[in-house]
């Protein structure tokens, strides 16, 4: 069996939803800003949320998720990372964006350094969190059976996981990237999907799959 524990939900996996998404500001302001930073889809669908003001100004995705929402929720892109990494999206900013203000809407934990980085460079970068995450709370009798593939979209995701169900050595982690996969205790089995999307890390899943049942006949 394949479990998702993101919130989207997506045909021929099982979805195991681990985090849910609280809103935590209710104003932000846009007055001399530039352009907008996201790097997440979760941050797009908070803003428009709270403000549609964001839509007259131009923004920087990290990945095509991202850019994809931010079109969808009636925004424009001037920037889509070619990496999917924050620490090589700040090279990205650094060298098309140094004279311009930007404003980076976030969530309350991130996992690269990318402020740090652009303020460093003399970038004239403000950050404002708009949204946490929270684990969602499980019973037992809901842990996902032995031998079962976990996709894990965040470090965030799977840690909920864990603190709902544990670990067991028969599991497979499928990762979505790097970053996901560098938290990932040692004694955890794991692949890195071919391109940090969703649909890649099902591809990932769905291989594994076939081949555990051909190596179990």
């Amino acid at each position: 069996m394949i479990y998702l524990l993101s919130p989207t939900k997506y045909d021929g996996v099982e979805n195991l939803p681990t985090i849910e998404f609280e809103t935590v500001t209710t104003k932000i302001d846009f007055e001399n800003i530039d352009l907008l930073l996201f790097t997440s889809k979760q941050a797009v669908i908070t803003v428009d949320s709270i403000n549609k003001e964001w839509h007259k100004i131009p923004s920087i995705a990290i990945g095509s998720g991202t850019r994809d929402e931010i079109i969808k929720m009636g925004g424009t892109t001037i920037l889509t990372s070619t990496k999917f990494y924050g620490n090589d999206l700040a090279r990205e900013i650094i060298d098309n964006f140094s004279d311009k203000t930007i404003l980076y809407l976030r969530p309350e934990i991130v996992s690269s350094n990318i402020t740090e980085i652009l303020l460093n460079a003399n970038i004239n970068i403000f950050e404002q969190v708009i949204y946490k995450t929270q684990c969602i709370k499980y019973d037992m009798s809901q842990k996902p059976p032995l031998n079962s593939i976990i996709i894990a979209t965040s470090p965030s995701t799977l840690n909920c996981f864990m603190q709902n169900f544990g670990w067991c050595k028969s599991y497979m982690v499928v990762a979505i990237g790097k970053t996901t996969a560098a938290t990932l205790a040692n004694n955890i089995n794991f692949v890195i999907s071919n391109k940090p999307t969703i649909n890649s890390c099902i591809e990932k899943a769905n291989e594994l799959e076939k081949i555990r049942q051909i190596n179990h006949h």
